[in-house]
């Protein structure tokens, strides 16, 4: 719970999926003794047949609610499809990537303000990245987040 709810500080001002998903993630990662070398999403909810983050994003769930818990499974699922694509060490510099768009407005990247959203996790995960695995980063936002809102 300690390392879930320490994950919450980098994700302020994020969409819930992010927030959710991102401290999730790092719960696990930063704990792989506990929870085995193999990073597994666990099963939270029934997502009321959403299974996109665009969908979970116009649904607009808020803490208490059942749906809200899809936060927790769609983002993490998200940010572990991006572990196993980039390796350790590139997906560590890129969600470092993630939080510094959180602090500071990025003029290198098309996306507004510090509020995360999916634009400023596609600018971080395809930065400093080879084109064909920028492409398979595309792929893998457009299943996992669906058509933007």
């Amino acid at each position: 719970v300690l390392l879930h709810e320490t994950g919450h500080y980098y994700w302020l001002l994020a969409q819930g999926w992010i927030d959710e998903g991102g401290a999730n993630f790092l719960e696990y990662a930063s704990n792989p003794e506990r929870y085995g070398e193999e990073i597994v999403i666990a099963e939270y909810a029934s997502c009321d047949g959403i299974t996109t983050l665009a969908q979970l994003e116009r649904r607009r769930p808020v803490g208490g609610d059942e749906l809200y818990k899809c936060n927790y499974q769609l983002g993490e699922g998200l940010f572990l499809e991006l572990y196993r694509l980039l390796g350790e060490d590139k997906f560590r510099e890129s969600f470092r990537n993630l939080y510094l768009k959180r602090l500071q407005d990025d003029i290198h990247d098309d996306c507004e303000g510090t509020h995360l959203d999916i634009c400023h996790v596609s600018a971080a995960f395809k930065s400093g990245v080879p084109d064909e695995v920028a492409e398979q980063v595309d792929e893998i936002l457009s299943r996992r987040y669906g058509p933007p809102p």
